[in-house]
């Protein structure tokens, strides 16, 4: 065996990714709101109205996933959809425009706490990282 089994990037990723998770449900506890439903939340807040198969490739979300926080931030009235079946287009109520502004400083305190655990070298080897993929 060429590798150690610790030295699994797929196992360590997942761990660091449950991690970051955890960071963002401690810091969102009682928002009732997901990492996920926030993530779409903030994309929207940010480019306004767009197609929902954009927001999956953006976000890299299943289609599955993407529909199923959908649904529940449509029913939240958080969140409205237009358009045809197959191409519709989401956009974010003032209700939902009023929460992203609300869970802002949170979703800061999130990011505070990650950067702060990885440090700059592997925030900047995560970039680089990244760019592999794109």
């Amino acid at each position: 065996m060429k590798h150690k089994i610790e030295e699994c990037i797929g196992s360590r990723l997942r761990a660091l990714s449950r991690a970051i998770d955890a960071i963002y449900r401690k810091n969102l506890a009682g928002k009732n709101i997901t990492e996920n439903q926030l993530s779409i939340l903030m994309l929207m807040y940010k480019v306004g109205e767009i197609e929902q198969i954009e927001v999956a490739r953006f976000l890299n979300l299943e289609k599955s996933s993407l529909s199923r926080n959908l649904r529940r931030l449509i029913e939240q009235k958080l969140v409205e959809k237009s358009g045809p079946v197959n191409r519709p287009v989401i956009f974010l109520t003032k209700k939902g425009r009023e929460l992203v502004e609300e869970l802002l400083p949170f979703w800061e305190q999130s990011m505070d706490e990650i950067y702060q655990m990885l440090g700059d070298d592997a925030i900047q080897a995560f970039d680089q990282f990244e760019k592999g993929f794109k």
